[in-house]
């Protein structure tokens, strides 16, 4: 009788308190594919972070350059805008009420100075026709490219139009890399102060 109790006990498995290598790897897989998922959504994060970093520095950097030019056009008098390479006369101001890409004016120190769109970068030239003569690129940043600088002008002819002088400034540009351009626009008015 004790031999088929002993046998009966040898018959009877041994439960053990841990996980199968099936369970295990269940657990091990599900656990990897949460990980590359959640450092998927790290790496997406950290992208769109840098992208809104460039966009907000390219912007930055614009508004203080449009608030350097607004500045000098308030104070600036006889506005002559047109397209970049034509003739300029700076004693003839003209009215760009279709848009130009090139403005001269007499700064409030009655100086010439210009501000113009060449190979994507904003530039100003200032004490035109004198010794000292220079031309000063304004927006030359890192993955910053302008694609169009529009000035439209209304109101610079000396005749009584009853209009208060004006320039309204328009800048189209792209910030980032190559393939991955962000689009901005910026505009900006400047009215003379008599």
């Amino acid at each position: 009788m004790n031999f088929l109790k002993i046998k009966k006990n040898k018959l009877k498995l041994k439960t053990n308190n841990g996980f199968t290598i099936v369970e295990m790897l269940v657990a091990v897989g599900i656990f990897m594919s949460i990980a590359v998922i959640s450092a998927g959504a790290t790496l997406s994060l950290m992208d769109v972070n840098r992208k809104a970093q460039q966009v907000k520095v390219a912007l930055d950097n614009i508004s203080l350059i449009s608030e350097e030019m607004t500045r000098e056009i308030r104070t600036g008098r006889r506005y002559h805008c047109g397209i970049v390479g034509e003739v300029v006369s700076p004693t003839n101001p003209q009215d760009c009420i279709n848009g130009g890409n090139f403005l001269r004016f007499k700064t409030a120190r009655g100086d010439d100075a210009e501000y113009f769109l060449l190979h994507g970068v904003i530039q100003k030239r200032e004490n035109i026709g004198q010794a000292n003569e220079r031309v000063i690129p304004l927006t030359v940043f890192e993955d910053i490219e302008i694609i169009e600088f529009n000035l439209y002008v209304g109101g610079s002819e000396d005749a009584p139009n009853l209009q208060q002088p004006f320039v309204l400034v328009h800048i189209k540009g792209g910030v980032g890399r190559a393939g991955e351009k962000t689009e901005i626009n910026f505009q900006t008015t400047a009215t003379q102060r008599f």
